[in-house]
């Protein structure tokens, strides 16, 4: 399976009445199942493992490419200053 399943939009009840076939369908098929409010916009989704995989390891390469870059550039932030962004001074 490599996640290039066919994709779906449907609505938060629907995924709720369906959602042990469309489990199977993403974990089968690569299926990829969007949860879509009332004004149709999609708040959530359903996917397979490995999309969820590769978009975390793009998310890691585009923290590194930022940070190569602000070092690059000669940028700094104190870890005080870090810490504190991130709730870890308690």
């Amino acid at each position: 399976m490599d996640g290039s399943g066919a994709s779906r939009k449907v609505t938060a009840a629907k995924a709720g009445r369906d959602f042990m076939r469309d489990l199977k369908r993403v974990r089968a098929r690569g299926d990829r199942i969007c949860i879509k409010d009332q004004r149709g916009r999609v708040f959530a989704a359903i996917v397979p493992a490995v999309d969820l995989k590769r978009l975390e390891l793009l998310e890691d390469f585009l923290d590194i490419m930022a940070a190569h870059e602000a070092l690059h550039e000669g940028k700094r932030i104190p870890l005080k200053k870090v810490r504190a962004e991130l709730g870890l001074d308690r």
